[in-house]
Order: C-alpha cells, then sequence, then structure tokens
C-alpha cells in the first residue's frame, strides 16, 4: 500500500502500489497478473453443440508483470469451473465444456519471487444459438407427431394417442424455455453513463453525449434507477438527430441485437431508432449507416419501454 503525505503542493510520478519500504529507500514493483481477452464466448451448431474449431480458436494470453515489466512466472495452475483448461507457454486454451453449463470461469494462478497473483477469466456460452437450437429440436419432433396423426387418422384410438403425446412435448416446450438463460454477451459492458466519456475499445475513448440537446441524468427517474441519456428539444423549431454514442467493434458476417429503454413525452412527433454505423478508426466519425431491421415504434404514455433493433453487420 502506498501511502504519501505532504504540504502544499507536490507532484507524484510513476507511483506503484508495491510492497512499502524503508525511508530513503526505494519501494518495490507490484507484481500484477493479466490474461487477455477477460471473457470468452463459445458459439453452437443448431444442435447446440460447441464445435471443437470453436474451442480451439479461443486463446488467452497469460502476462506476469513486476511492475511494467514483463516476467516469467515459476509455476502456473489454472482451476476451471465447467470446463477443462490449461495454460502451457504463456496460452490459455480450453479443451472442453460441460454439456449442461451455460457459463463458467478458470482462475489463473501464477506464482513469482514466492508470491502468487490470480486472474478470473469468464466464459459463457452464445445464449440466443443455444435457445435456437433446442426450439428447432422440438419443432422437429412437433412436425414428426403431426405426419404420424396423418397416417393414422382413420384410427381414432391413434389419433388420441397423438393428441396425448402433443400435450407431453407442450408441456417439455414449457420447461425448455423455463430453463433457458435470456440474454447474451453485453458488447457495451462498461458504458453505463457513470462518467461522461467511455472506453470500450483499448487506447481509445471519447464523450458520449455529442449534441447540445442530450445530457447524461443521474438521478431516480432512470429505468430502475439507472443513469439516462435525457434529450430536450423544447423550443426548437426544426427536426433534430440528437444522440449518445458509444463506440465498439463488431464483427462482419454476424447479427447483433440492440436494445434499451425509452420513455417519451411531449411531442407526438417524436421517433426513435438504434443506430449503428461504421466509424473512422481514429476519430469514430461515421463514415457509413446501416439499415437495422424493425421499425421506429413509439409509445408515448410517459412509461418506460424496451426497444430492440438487430443488425446484421455484412462483409462489404
Amino acid at each position: 500500500m502506498a501511502e504519501v503525505k505532504a504540504r502544499g503542493k507536490i507532484t507524484i510520478v510513476d507511483l506503484h502500489d508495491g510492497k512499502p519500504g524503508k525511508p530513503g529507500k526505494d519501494g518495490m514493483n507490484a507484481i500484477s497478473l493479466n490474461v487477455t481477452p477477460s471473457t470468452f464466448v463459445f458459439e453452437t451448431d443448431t444442435n447446440g453443440t460447441i464445435l471443437n474449431s470453436t474451442l480451439a480458436a479461443k486463446k488467452g494470453l497469460v502476462r506476469l508483470y513486476d511492475g511494467v515489466k514483463e516476467v516469467i512466472p515459476a509455476f502456473v495452475s489454472v482451476k476451471p469451473y465447467s470446463c477443462s483448461a490449461k495454460v502451457v507457454m504463456g496460452e490459455l486454451t480450453f479443451s472442453s465444456i460441460d454439456p449442461n453449463a451455460y457459463s463458467g470461469k478458470v482462475e489463473v494462478t501464477a506464482t513469482y519471487k514466492g508470491e502468487d497473483r490470480t486472474a478470473i477469466v469468464e466464459w459463457m456460452i452464445s445464449t440466443m444459438q443455444k435457445n435456437e437450437a433446442k426450439i428447432i429440436g422440438l419443432e422437429n419432433k412437433m412436425i414428426g407427431l403431426e405426419t404420424s396423426q396423418q397416417q393414422y387418422d382413420s384410427r381414432i384410438g391413434a389419433i388420441e394417442t397423438s393428441v396425448g403425446k402433443v400435450e407431453t412435448t407442450a408441456k417439455q416446450i414449457s420447461i425448455e424455455l423455463k430453463n433457458q438463460v435470456i440474454g447474451g454477451t453485453n458488447l457495451l459492458k462498461g458504458a453505463s453513463l457513470r462518467s461522461d466519456e467511455v472506453s470500450l475499445i483499448k487506447g481509445k475513448s471519447h464523450k458520449i453525449c455529442i449534441h447540445e440537446t442530450i445530457n447524461i441524468r443521474r438521478d431516480n427517474q432512470g429505468h430502475n434507477v439507472h443513469p439516462y441519456l435525457e434529450i430536450n428539444v423544447s423550443g426548437r423549431t426544426q427536426d433534430l438527430y440528437s444522440s449518445g454514442r458509444f463506440w465498439t467493434w463488431l464483427e462482419a458476417g454476424k447479427t447483433y441485437v440492440f436494445s434499451m429503454y425509452y420513455k417519451v413525452f411531449g411531442y407526438a412527433t417524436s421517433t426513435l431508432s438504434i443506430a449503428v454505423a461504421r466509424s473512422n478508426e481514429y476519430t469514430g466519425d461515421a463514415t457509413n449507416w446501416l439499415n437495422g431491421e424493425g421499425e421506429d415504434t413509439i409509445i408515448k404514455d410517459y412509461n418506460w419501454h424496451r426497444y430492440t433493433r438487430r443488425y446484421a453487420i455484412n462483409t462489404t
């Protein structure tokens, strides 16, 4: 723990949270362990099975630092939860995921100079694909039952049996839905509006509010008392496009779902949208806008409503 006591004005440069030194002696650098990335997402096929190629592609870099200098640990151990993982030559890899698990973690511990440092890596299954895979399987069962009933529809007993099977399958569908994890990986993690600027890409940050009509509010009026963006165009005589901006990486060839909560009052002609644009790598300025699936439906009743839009990120 570093402690500084001073009077007047003092400038501190390159302060490390290492072991305390003695008066007149240098303190020791902090020893830190980092695993990059810190979160992994595994995708499945239509049967809900994680592909071996997906497991092999997910790798993490394990790095240990003495101050700012990278060092080699004397020993590295892993403690996986609901998965199998290992660290070899500074690389974290996964070999299997428990079939009934939707998420888990790996604790990586490195020993250096007799001290241990631990980093936690989280993993999860792409829940939308897993849900979709299970629903497809249930639909196939229902198609089979329907065909069976058509073949034996002249026999009342067979029809009654088919109806019984459909009711049983419906219960199975209900159980399956109850057991699903609704949601996915939040790619805007960290964009909580707790500060006026956000950094979702390492080494890059920008202001969230980019127009004079929008502000971040942190009172108790937000949805579930969360901070929120307030857009006030009172007194304006022409249409305005006012928005908050979040800059992050999206992968070409994939479809993303964006959602938020909104509450509208004041103007009956208000519109709402979640817009996605390719941006300049250095400035964040939009270069071209992408069309999303859905419509800008506004409910004006002074209550909070959820708004969702899908975007397919093509390769062009």
